[in-house]
């Protein structure tokens, strides 16, 4: 292996919770993105510095991508129950707080962008047209599209055993490659290894990358695309 990801999922795509919570909180000024752990017995996430409390995120879109667990997201004035491979974006400037309600350990991989300097959350203070946004809600069991805005473009892709991508890279945006199942095999510049269910990499604007699947069964990634957005 010749970058950042952990052993982080058995043979079956197990989610090992503690393990899940050490993946490498991304931080850059398109995005930031972690992989957020909330054991079953705590009142909030074991790795997250904003601590329990609802927020906003000025000129910042979200995305919640819920790997295990059960978790209810209220969003504007709408309430929400996440289950495993459901994908939610949630529009800038909107209310909203998680809260775990599956009595179980729940891991989340949560994207914000951009990643402003002093606009990062706004935990209080919120007005009328905080609670008027609404999430959009899909699912990753299929490819193609998800909900998507001028600041995270998203999407499921799904490649056949032996098939690979065409080198990509975008010289204004970050990018996140989550596996959501099978193996990928993972070429960034001219490094390359394996990227198993459950674990993700993160490409800076610019950089050379390819994904391909090398094994036996079809393999199938989510694709977060990270620009700046109009305006910024």
């Amino acid at each position: 292996m010749s970058f950042d990801t952990l052993n982080d999922a058995g043979d079956e795509g197990d989610i090992q919770p503690a393990v899940w919570a050490q993946q490498t909180l991304w931080w850059s000024e398109r995005y930031r993105s972690r992989g957020l752990l909330w054991p079953a017995d705590a009142d909030w996430f074991a790795n997250d510095p904003l601590g329990p409390m609802p927020h906003t995120h000025p000129n910042a879109s979200e995305i919640f991508f819920l790997a295990t667990g059960s978790l209810q997201l209220t969003v504007g004035s709408d309430v929400l129950t996440l289950e495993p491979g459901d994908f939610v974006l949630v529009p800038p400037d909107t209310y909203h707080e998680p809260l775990n309600v599956g009595g179980t350990d729940l891991c989340v991989l949560v994207v914000v962008a951009p990643n402003w300097r002093d606009e990062r959350w706004k935990p209080s203070g919120f007005v009328d047209s905080d609670y008027a946004g609404k999430a959009q809600l899909a699912g990753t069991a299929a490819p193609g599209p998800l909900p998507s805005d001028e600041l995270i473009e998203s999407q499921v892709v799904e490649l056949a055993p032996g098939q690979s991508l065409e080198v990509e890279s975008r010289p204004d945006a970050d990018r996140l490659v989550y596996v959501l199942e099978g193996v990928a095999h993972f070429t960034l510049e001219h490094l390359s290894g394996e990227v198993r269910s459950h674990q993700f990499v993160n490409v800076m604007a610019g950089a050379r990358h390819q994904v391909a699947n090398h094994s036996e069964r079809p393999m199938r990634y989510l694709s977060c695309w990270t620009a700046y957005g109009t305006g910024h």
